[in-house]
């Protein structure tokens, strides 16, 4: 499924632009904001899992129109800088906490958009897509090489203001909701599963860009 979605974003990425008139590509920044709730199941122990990161994002990302209406994708890397943990809601500091925090996390992300122009130089867009991140990490103490994935429902809303007949600064916020998660030992000859009853939580990004139109 995973290898699927990236390659559906990657042949958009490169066939939608021959047929749109309204393109734009560059780069953006912003702080990632997550508050991620996962009930996990261990054995007969059923238990809450809260995490709070803060952490920082930089994405290449662009956009083809087709008129108002077009397609926008976005791929890059955030990292968490700030993490807080509850279980059952108690902060929770034990080494298996580390296996719910990665320190890089890659992001993909193909949306529908609709932009609608103030004037010559002003434009406000919005769209609505899904998104799939991925990370690992190698936890040393508890010997184990951690994958976490998670798909969500992604939504955007932003400004353009076009400085020149090429380049464009955009400012916005990016939102997701998680609809699937995983976390899996994926340490060599291992492929168990932290069992996941349900993950439901918000997720925010205040961003600001260059990009160039053509």
């Amino acid at each position: 499924m995973t290898k699927k979605l990236i390659s559906f974003v990657l042949i958009l990425a490169f066939m939608i632009p021959v047929f749109a008139a309204n393109n734009y590509a560059g780069i953006s920044v912003g702080a990632d904001f997550d508050w991620i709730t996962r009930i996990s199941v261990d054995g007969p122990d059923r238990f809450k899992v809260q995490t709070n990161t803060i952490g920082l994002a930089a994405n290449v990302e662009g956009a083809n129109y087709f008129g108002s209406f077009g397609v926008g994708y976005k791929a890059g890397v955030s990292f968490p800088m700030s993490k807080t943990m509850k279980k059952d809601g108690v902060i929770y500091e034990g080494a298996d906490s580390k296996i719910f925090f990665l320190t890089t996390i890659w992001n993909f992300q193909v949306s529908g958009k609709y932009k609608h122009d103030f004037n010559e130089n002003l434009a406000l867009e919005a769209g609505l897509g899904v998104g799939y991140s991925f990370g690992t990490k190698k936890a040393e103490d508890l010997q184990v090489n951690i994958m976490q994935q998670i798909i969500a429902i992604t939504g955007e809303i932003g400004v353009m203001y076009d400085f020149t007949d090429s380049i464009a600064l955009r400012g916005g916020l990016d939102m997701g909701v998680p609809v699937y998660s995983t976390i899996a030992d994926i340490t060599a000859g291992s492929s168990k599963k932290v069992e996941l009853e349900s993950t439901i939580g918000f997720t925010m990004t205040p961003y600001i860009g260059v990009v160039y139109t053509y």
